[in-house]
């Protein structure tokens, strides 16, 4: 292709949604016009009124890897600011994005809390872990919470061994005490289903050994036990359990946790 052209190409190959209008503003319009056009004559891009497509899809694929590392984190950098929608934004702030930045964090936070409220938890969990990329060193908490976030929206998305090896990744990296045990306490949620009540058990009651936990947590532990003893060791032990955390529920005084408690505690007796 001719150098604007393959200009036109790399710039459509990087975005989810290429339309005339977005090469325009990167490229100007003289150039976007004559880019496309090269390339349509080449059999690469097809125009539908704004909408921009490669004739096939490997097309893309071959132009856009033809960027450098660097080029490909300027292009997107450029793209980040002219697009419009939040999601497609954070992909671009992420991807050009290579050192620590708290900015970029917390606008990926709202790219994937947007991309959760409209049902796609993939999407989310991309960006999730995007955001926990670049979270600056001295906040490891937020840090935590997002890789949380993406664990949770992976498992959501039918991808459990992607939870999985997010949560005991970042597990080895988690000190004693109550956040660990909330690492934990997910990945005992993740592991009951993937790999047996035994096994979910097993985290659930090394959760349960973590000092300094705070209460919220506590009693997600003692559900996730409930749930696992309930088909391992019996109903019995599941009530213990499931009672335990309807007890530390009340004593919060927090509406969604009691009634959580209560409806457990109610089926299994």
């Amino acid at each position: 292709l001719p150098g604007v052209a393959l200009e036109t190409a790399q710039v459509a190959s990087a975005l989810s949604r290429p339309t005339v209008a977005l090469i325009q503003a990167m490229l100007g319009d003289d150039d976007a016009a004559a880019g496309v056009e090269a390339a349509q004559q080449a059999g690469i891009l097809d125009v539908d009124g704004d909408r921009v497509v490669f004739a096939h899809p490997v097309h893309a694929s071959v132009a856009y890897v033809q960027l450098s590392p660097a080029d490909k984190r300027r292009l997107h950098g450029r793209l980040a600011r002219v697009v419009d929608d939040p999601e497609e934004r954070g992909r671009h702030l992420a991807i050009a994005t290579a050192e620590p930045d708290a900015r970029v964090a917390s606008s990926l936070d709202d790219a994937a809390r947007r991309a959760r409220a409209r049902g796609a938890p993939d999407a989310a969990a991309e960006l999730w872990e995007h955001a926990r990329r670049v979270s600056p060193p001295d906040d490891m908490d937020g840090a935590r919470r997002r890789g949380i976030e993406a664990a949770e929206r992976w498992f959501e998305a039918g991808d459990a061994a992607r939870a999985r090896g997010l949560l005991r990744e970042m597990l080895a990296g988690t000190p004693q005490g109550g956040e660990r045990a909330l690492v934990l306490a997910r990945l005992g949620w993740v592991t009951a289903h993937t790999e047996g009540f035994h096994a979910g058990e097993a985290v659930f009651r090394e959760a349960l050994a973590e000092p300094a936990t705070h209460p919220a947590v506590r009693i997600e532990v003692e559900q996730g036990l409930a749930w696992c003893v309930h088909s391992t060791t019996g109903v019995r032990e599941a009530i213990g359990h499931a009672s335990a955390a309807v007890e530390l529920a009340e004593a919060l005084g927090e509406p969604a946790l009691l009634a959580s408690a209560l409806s457990q505690a109610g089926f299994l007796e």
